[in-house]
């Protein structure tokens, strides 16, 4: 059944990490609207990226997927636009007061490691309309759900190195582990 606000309790286990498709299924799988979902993902992409749900078993285990289609790949956004893209949307004024919440802290953390103002951030993967959907489809989940008190296990950061937009950087990249140290999260890293 679905949960109801406001005892519902979200579990996260990110021991191994946690990827913004895993997280936005998992919210579906757990009763979240999936057609809101996919409008509020069509909406903040301009209908560019579509997101459908389907079962799947991983190791052994019953699970939704959500995969994305269409337009995806499009990079080097400001934040003034992610902001405007979630302005012109329409969405639910909840969630489109939780996004531009998202990517101003995205912004904050991405400024501070580049030491550049805000305004001058470009946020590269984090600019694509595959993140977009996923910031904007976990919140309208989300907020289907009626907002349950989200815990979270200790986050699996990883280790090794990522190939970025500035070359490589090691993992976990500085501006994960800025919203991490800003949240609050504990995390560790190592092997995954």
């Amino acid at each position: 059944g679905r949960p109801t606000a406001p005892d519902a309790l979200a579990w996260v286990d990110a021991r191994v990490g946690v990827a913004g498709d895993m997280l936005l299924a998992a919210l579906v799988d757990a009763g979240a609207d999936a057609e809101a979902v996919a409008e509020a993902v069509a909406a903040a992409t301009g209908g560019r990226v579509g997101v459908d749900f389907q079962p799947v078993h991983r190791a052994g285990l019953a699970a939704l997927s959500a995969r994305l289609s269409g337009t995806t790949d499009e990079h080097h956004r400001r934040l003034p636009e992610l902001l405007d893209l979630v302005d012109r949307a329409g969405l639910d004024p909840a969630v489109a007061k939780a996004a531009v919440e998202v990517f101003t802290a995205i912004g904050e953390v991405e400024a501070a490691v580049h030491g550049v103002p805000l305004e001058q951030v470009h946020f590269h993967e984090v600019g694509a309309l595959d993140t977009v959907a996923d910031v904007v489809g976990t919140l309208a989940a989300w907020h289907s759900l009626e907002c349950p008190q989200v815990v979270s296990s200790v986050v699996g950061v990883g280790s090794g190195m990522v190939a970025g937009s500035h070359g490589e950087l090691s993992v976990p990249a500085p501006a994960v582990s800025g919203l991490l140290g800003r949240a609050g999260a504990p995390s560790w890293a190592g092997p995954l």
